[in-house]
C-alpha cells in the first residue's frame, strides 16, 4: 500500500491485516476441504483482525457456519479501522462425472480438472485381486491382461457361480499420488474411479478376460472467480434485509452458473446509512466498497463484529461437490487525524465530515 510522506503522517504508517478463511464445501458424499486461516499481525497502533470461527467438518446445503469477524487494537495509541473484503469461488462446472481420460491424474494433466474418487471400502473378501493367484486360477490370461493396463490401475472381480451358470463382476480403480498445489494434494492417497469394459470369454478349464476401453474419471472445474470489495466497489443494492441484519449473496454478479449460492451474513451493526448511525456500528460505503467503523478505536478495546456468518444456501447443487470459498478479509487502520482521512483514505463529503469526528485526542 502507497504510505504518506507528509508531516505527521509519514511517521504513523497505516496497518493493513489480512485473514482468509477458507471455507470447503462438502455435501454428505464429498471429499472435505481443509480449512485454514492465515492471519499478518502489525505494530503500533497494533490493529488486528479478531473472529470466532470454528472450521467446518461436513459443510451441507442450508448449513450456517459461525463466522465473527472484527478487530482489536492491542497498543496504546487509537486508531480509526476500515474492512473490505475479497472472495474466491473455485467449483465444478457440473457435477456430472466424465470419463474421457486416457491416463491417471498427475500434475502433468491435472489442470481444469479434480479427480473422481472411489471408495473400495464396501468390496469384501468375495472381492478377488486381479493380480494374485485367485486371478491367475479365474482367468489363463491374467498375467498378459495385467501387463496391458495403465500403471497403477487395479481390478477386482467377483465370481459368482448359480444352477451351474457363472458370471463375473469387475471393479477398477487407480491410486493417486504426486499431486502438489493447494486445491490438489488432498487427494493425494485416495483412488481415482476408472471405468472400462471387460469381456469374459468362457473355456473348458479356465476363461479368459478382455479389458478395453480404459478411462478416468475427473469432473470439470470451472476458472476460478475472484471479486475483490476494494476494486469492484458493490452497490448497496446487493445487500437485502432479513430481520434486524443485512444479508449479501457471494460474489452477487457471477462469473459462473451458480456461483451465489454463499451467503454473507453480516451483524446488526452494519448500516447503508449515515443518517442517524450510532457509535460502534459499521457504515458500508459503496463508493470504495469498504465498511468503516464509527468511532475511535482506543488502545485494549476491540470494534463491534461486522461478520456473523456464512451459509451455503440449500439451491446449492452437486456442482460444489469440492467447493473452495476462500473469504479474505481486509483491515486499514490509520492514526486518528483529519489529514489521513483524505491523504491515505482519500474521504470526502459526508463520510469524511462523520470520521472527522473521530479524530484529535
Amino acid at each position: 500500500m502507497k504510505r504518506s510522506n507528509k508531516g505527521l503522517i509519514k511517521a504513523l504508517a497505516i496497518v493493513l491485516a489480512l485473514i482468509t478463511l477458507i471455507l470447503g464445501a462438502t455435501f454428505a458424499w464429498f471429499v472435505r476441504t481443509e480449512s485454514v486461516v492465515n492471519r499478518f499481525e502489525t505494530g503500533s497502533p497494533s490493529v488486528s483482525i479478531v473472529e470466532v470461527f470454528i472450521p467446518p467438518k461436513d459443510w451441507q446445503p442450508g448449513k450456517e457456519i459461525n463466522k465473527d469477524v472484527g478487530a482489536i487494537n492491542t497498543g496504546n495509541a487509537p486508531a480509526l479501522v476500515r474492512i473490505s473484503l475479497e472472495e474466491l469461488l473455485s467449483k465444478l462446472a457440473t457435477g456430472k462425472a466424465v470419463y474421457t481420460a486416457t491416463d491417471p491424474i498427475s500434475d502433468t494433466n491435472k489442470n481444469g480438472v479434480i479427480p473422481v474418487t472411489f471408495d473400495n471400502t464396501g468390496y469384501g473378501s468375495a472381492w478377488k485381486d486381479l493380480d494374485s493367484a485367485d486371478g491367475t486360477a479365474a482367468f489363463s490370461n491374467a498375467a498378459a491382461v495385467l501387463a496391458g493396463l495403465p500403471t497403477g490401475v487395479k481390478v477386482y472381480f467377483n465370481k459368482q457361480t448359480s444352477g451351474g451358470q457363472t458370471s463375473y463382476s469387475f471393479v477398477a480403480w487407480c491410486p493417486v499420488s504426486g499431486l502438489t498445489g493447494d486445491d490438489y494434494v488432498e487427494f493425494n492417497g485416495k483412488l481415482q474411479a476408472v471405468d472400462a469394459t471387460f469381456n469374459v470369454t468362457r473355456g473348458t478349464t479356465s476363461d479368459s478376460l478382455a479389458i478395453t476401453n480404459i478411462a478416468f474419471g475427473t469432473y470439470v472445474k470451472n476458472a476460478d472467480v475472484n471479486k475483490d470489495w476494494a476494486v469492484e466497489t458493490p452497490a448497496n443494492t446487493i445487500f437485502t434485509t432479513q430481520g434486524d441484519h443485512l444479508t449479501a449473496l457471494a460474489l452477487s454478479d457471477p462469473g459462473i452458473e451458480g456461483a451465489a449460492q454463499i451467503q454473507l451474513i453480516f451483524t446488526n451493526k452494519v448500516k447503508l446509512s449515515l443518517t442517524g448511525i450510532m457509535d460502534d456500528e459499521w457504515f458500508y460505503n459503496a463508493a470504495d466498497g469498504y465498511f468503516y467503523y464509527m468511532g475511535k478505536l482506543e488502545g485494549g478495546n476491540a470494534t463491534s463484529y461486522l461478520l456473523d456468518a456464512v451459509k451455503l444456501l440449500d439451491d446449492a447443487d452437486i456442482s460444489y461437490k469440492n467447493m473452495k470459498f476462500d473469504l479474505t478479509v481486509k483491515m486499514d487502520a490509520i492514526q486518528t487525524t483529519a489529514a489521513a482521512l483524505t491523504s491515505e483514505w482519500n474521504l470526502s463529503g459526508a463520510l469524511l465530515t462523520k470520521m472527522t469526528t473521530y479524530c484529535g485526542d
